[in-house]
């Protein structure tokens, strides 16, 4: 090999493709073959890592993965399989994934599923845009209208709450994203105890370019996201980055006690005119003012609890990737 394309492979960015995997034995082999396919072009630019996060499968996902090794040339890409001890999920695996690369200093990681639903075309796009200094890719995905219509419902719903609780996610954001690794090595810590790796991202940065993408959909795969466990991911990632829930509890308590106070303005005048039974205004008065007191309390405690417990596992700054 030449000095000059020696000096070439050297200069190479490393680049990680992060996808868990579960009970994928019987696709996982060609999703390789399709990425490879993908990245060839630009191999002069980046070496790649294909890891495979093996969630916990019960099948050979793991054997076919050690198995593809042979067909790639490890000059350009380099293919690992983390096995986790037994299926923690996916976005256990994913901040697995993200660790990993981070601890073996990547330059840019790319998120993406292994079942094949993720174009890897798509990659190159998301490559360019971080070349070009965006810390985060996002990509969104075209309207889904083979899904089922529960899960497009559910989906729709999600997203307009997290939006109302303030977080600036377009509908249809999907994990399949690129991330500078400088801004890796900063929010690792952060990583697993962020409650959706999705929402934190957004949560850290939802500027820029959207790269959208048509989802592809294999005929007779049934999703792995189930009922509860959909419901479990909104939920951790519903509490994490709204305050909507603890805020309201403060806005109604003070509604409740400015209605206490017109209230107690009203029962001491049908007092004063006789109209009330004896005791009636003392325990009107005192009802109503110990149930604002109540509530307006909880919110309080909520405002301790979003800035001592829920802000402290979120990162207080993250620097900007700047060229020089």
């Amino acid at each position: 090999m030449s000095t000059k394309n020696t000096e070439n492979l050297t200069a190479r960015k490393n680049a990680w493709i992060i996808t868990p995997a579960f009970n994928e034995a019987e696709n996982i082999q060609q999703f390789l073959i399709d990425l490879h396919g993908s990245l060839g072009s630009v191999t002069d630019q980046y070496k790649f890592t294909l890891a495979v996060i093996d969630d916990g499968s019960r099948d050979h996902t793991r054997q076919k993965v050690i198995e593809s090794r042979s067909l790639f040339d490890e000059q350009y890409f380099d293919v690992r399989c983390f096995s986790l001890i037994r299926n923690f999920g996916h976005q256990a695996a994913l901040t697995c994934g993200l660790i990993e690369a981070q601890d073996h200093h990547a330059d840019v990681v790319v998120t993406m599923d292994a079942d094949g639903e993720h174009p890897p075309s798509i990659i190159l796009k998301l490559l360019e845009l971080w070349s070009q200094g965006i810390p985060i890719v996002h990509t969104v995905r075209n309207e889904a209208t083979h899904l089922p219509y529960f899960k497009r419902v559910t989906s729709q719903l999600f997203y307009f709450l997290m939006r109302l609780g303030g977080l600036n996610i377009k509908p249809g954001m999907a994990d399949f994203k690129a991330w500078d690794g400088i801004l890796l090595k900063q929010v690792a810590s952060f990583l697993p105890n962020c409650g959706s790796i999705r929402l934190f991202s957004v949560w850290v940065y939802s500027d820029g370019p959207l790269v959208s993408f048509d989802q592809v959909f294999r005929e007779g795969r049934k999703s792995r996201f189930t009922l509860k466990k959909m419901a479990s991911l909104a939920t951790r990632g519903f509490f994490s980055y709204t305050d909507l829930p603890l805020r309201m509890s403060t806005l109604i308590g003070g509604c409740t006690l400015f209605f206490c106070l017109f209230f107690s303005i009203f029962s001491l005048v049908a007092f004063s005119i006789g109209k009330t039974l004896p005791g009636w205004t003392s325990v009107v008065i005192l009802i109503s003012f110990l149930s604002g007191v109540q509530i307006f309390s909880i919110g309080l405690i909520g405002e301790y609890l979003i800035q001592k417990v829920f802000r402290s596992n979120l990162p207080l700054f993250i620097l900007n990737r700047k060229k020089r």
